[in-house]
């Protein structure tokens, strides 16, 4: 009997995308609802608990659980932290917008003067 072998998961939200992408065809009609949801939502896959979002999606939360275990995740918070790593580094932090618009008003008012 020939075991079959796991991909490790994967740790880029655009690998993510691009497997389930490729795996979406021959994917149930469960796990088709919870990849429509994931890449149209990724910003409330990042944030959201696996409550809310089974509720949006109309699931159960072990779905999603063995939706991100099927692509070889151990469970939903895993993969989640691969969303939340995608919000996390996409966008500029609180900190860095408060020093970039100080920068921009000293700009500004050393200009009028």
């Amino acid at each position: 009997m020939q075991k079959k072998l796991q991909r490790p998961p994967h740790k880029n939200y655009e690998q993510v995308v691009n497997d389930i992408t490729e795996r979406y065809p021959h994917l149930s009609e469960r796990f088709q609802q919870v990849a429509r949801f994931i890449m149209q939502n990724p910003n409330a896959v990042a944030l959201e608990s696996i409550n809310a979002i089974a509720q949006k999606c109309g699931l159960h939360p072990s779905t999603l659980v063995r939706f991100a275990q099927n692509l070889g995740y151990s469970g939903f918070k895993q993969m989640q932290s691969v969303f939340q790593t995608r919000l996390a580094t996409s966008a500029p932090g609180y900190n860095e917008r408060i020093v970039a618009l100080e920068n921009d008003l000293e700009k500004t008012s050393s200009r009028e003067v």
